[in-house]
């Protein structure tokens, strides 16, 4: 997040925020509580020198900061970014078509690591998904017309891309 987006968030949290209905009682320790249990509880080894600036800085600011471990299951694969022909609305997919889920990363939507490389992450398909199509989709821009798919696999065990 960046400090511009923080900022926004702490000062208009109904622009970005999401509602969560009843947990309206965050107490003076700064910890939610729903009917008397603890909502979120950071480990005690867990300090705040070794969290990202931005969870350090929403935390400051008085922003609750939830931690979620990363999902067991997910497909991660590294993809070069082509500053001239990549445009934000262009995307990586994976779908399966029988049971109608897909998931889209949006090249927006990773950021590019110092070697031009972008971390593209597909996590969160439902358990019933064992067979899966990935395909790249480029948008076009002003200059580009849109191109066809290009399909990397199609209807491939999902277990050999985990």
């Amino acid at each position: 997040m960046t400090d511009d987006q923080l900022s926004e968030l702490a000062s208009n949290p109904e622009s970005m925020a999401q509602l969560i209905e009843g947990m309206d009682n965050y107490t003076e320790s700064q910890q939610l509580i729903n009917d008397g249990v603890s909502i979120i509880a950071l480990q005690p080894t867990l300090s705040y020198q070794t969290l990202p600036s931005s969870i350090e800085k929403q935390n400051e600011q008085g922003i609750a900061t939830l931690l979620i471990s990363s999902p067991q299951n997910e497909i991660i694969f590294a993809y070069w970014h082509h500053s001239i022909v990549d445009e934000p609305d262009d995307y990586f997919e994976l779908c399966n078509t029988e049971h109608e889920w897909s998931q889209k990363v949006y090249l927006a939507q990773p950021s590019v690591l110092d070697d031009g490389y972008q971390s593209i992450r597909f996590t969160g398909w439902p358990s019933e998904v064992e067979t899966v199509t990935l395909k790249r989709v480029n948008k076009g821009n002003e200059y580009h017309p849109e191109q066809p798919p290009i399909i990397i696999y199609q209807d491939i065990a999902i277990k050999e891309l985990v």
